[in-house]
């Protein structure tokens, strides 16, 4: 008898079917197959509800708040000014804004004593940090006070 035929319970002979020379090697295929699919339906399912998921978390939390513009002052440095022989202070100023919404044309005011400096951000959107420098006559006539004179919505 061939290997390719095969005897049933009633003595007949056959052919023996694809399924029944690869039984071990088709189950082992078909969980793969399985497995994989299974994996790529569950990371499909999981970038789907990430998305659902955050969407909704930024449809509730509070989007619609007003800008909240805070000022961080860093360390005056010393410098020489290169258009003159006179020496300048570098006070370095960081913008943030915690609000829900953006702040346009943001204007900070930067005072040492009665010498007054201003510095313009024209975009600042919600979670953000913009940075700048303003420039004083060395030595300081007083110490350091900032405020927000404007903002737009």
């Amino acid at each position: 008898m061939s290997p390719d035929t095969t005897r049933d319970e009633r003595g007949d002979t056959g052919r023996a079917s694809a399924s029944d020379n690869d039984a071990d090697g088709a189950d082992s295929s078909e969980t793969q197959k399985n497995v994989l699919e299974w994996s790529v339906m569950l990371l499909g399912a999981a970038i789907v509800l990430f998305t659902f998921g955050y969407l909704t978390y930024k449809l509730i939390g509070g989007a619609d708040a007003p800008p909240d513009l805070r000022i961080a002052l860093g360390e005056p440095e010393t410098s020489m000014n290169p258009d003159s022989t006179r020496a300048q202070v570098l006070v370095p100023v960081e913008l943030t804004n915690r609000g829900g919404l953006v702040a346009q044309k943001a204007t900070v005011e930067v005072c040492a004593g009665r010498e007054c400096a201003q510095l313009d951000f024209p975009f600042v959107p919600h979670g953000a940090v913009r940075k700048g420098q303003l420039g004083f006559n060395a030595p300081l006539a007083g110490p350091l006070r900032a405020r927000i004179v404007s903002y737009r919505e």
